[in-house]
């Protein structure tokens, strides 16, 4: 395999795209849960 600068970018643009879309997947999971859990629990 040879390795050229245009594919090494590429490759790590690809990388941090896939982990930017993990780390938003994750964080509004969160949140969904944090606010519903929050809401949950002062309306009881």
């Amino acid at each position: 395999m040879r390795h050229t600068t245009g594919n090494t970018f590429a490759a790590i643009a690809d990388s941090l795209m896939q982990a930017v879309v993990v780390l938003v997947v994750v964080v509004n999971v969160v949140v969904n849960v944090v606010v519903l859990h929050g809401v949950g629990a002062s309306a009881m």
